[in-house]
């Protein structure tokens, strides 16, 4: 008997420095079965006190789907609303692709 339960195929880490910055590493693949892990993680991170900008580091992200993609997109209009700078890093492959068609790629690269 098979199970209709997807594997989570996503690790998410948190990493938090002195200065504010928090940077989420995302490895694996996000899609429709864990992209509310991934928007969990990024509210979490975003309302906690501390926190002025949220990198989400992309490196190891081999896979994202539209829902990923969705996400990414609410992790920087709740950045925004809270007046915290947001972005993403190293998209590459597939992913970057993805963003390119998109046009989101600019738009969601974090400002140096």
């Amino acid at each position: 008997m098979q199970s209709n339960s997807q594997p989570d195929h996503v690790i998410i880490e948190r990493h938090r420095a002195d200065d504010g910055a928090v940077t989420l590493t995302v490895a694996g693949e996000v899609d429709i079965h864990n992209a509310q892990r991934l928007t969990a993680e990024i509210r979490c991170a975003l309302s906690e006190p501390r926190t002025r900008h949220l990198t989400v580091d992309l490196a190891d992200l081999t896979y994202i789907d539209s829902t990923g993609v969705t996400a990414l997109i609410t992790g920087l209009r709740i950045a925004q609303q809270r007046r915290l700078r947001f972005g993403i890093a190293n998209p590459h492959g597939s992913v970057l692709r993805v963003l390119t068609v998109l046009g989101l790629t600019d738009t969601l690269t974090s400002p140096a």
